[in-house]
């Protein structure tokens, strides 16, 4: 299908945003909460044949950034 994005790809990670920031019930939920995070996605050796990191920065139920982490 033309239409997938490659897991964690730029196109991934700007949709991955663009989403959230469309999600009302995530918007209203997270109103009062900020934070970020960095997630961990480990290799399975198949289908994710290296570990990736990301970063989102969360703020107030909007995510101001996403980004690819380095170690």
């Amino acid at each position: 299908m033309g239409d997938e994005l490659e897991f964690l790809s730029d196109e991934w990670i700007a949709l991955y945003m663009e989403l959230l920031n469309k999600n009302d019930r995530y918007e209203d939920a997270a109103k009062t909460w900020e934070g970020d995070f960095i997630f961990e996605v480990t290799a399975d050796g198949e289908i994710i044949t290296e570990p990736y990191r990301f970063y989102i920065d969360l703020w107030h139920g909007k995510c101001r950034s996403v980004r690819m982490a380095r170690a």
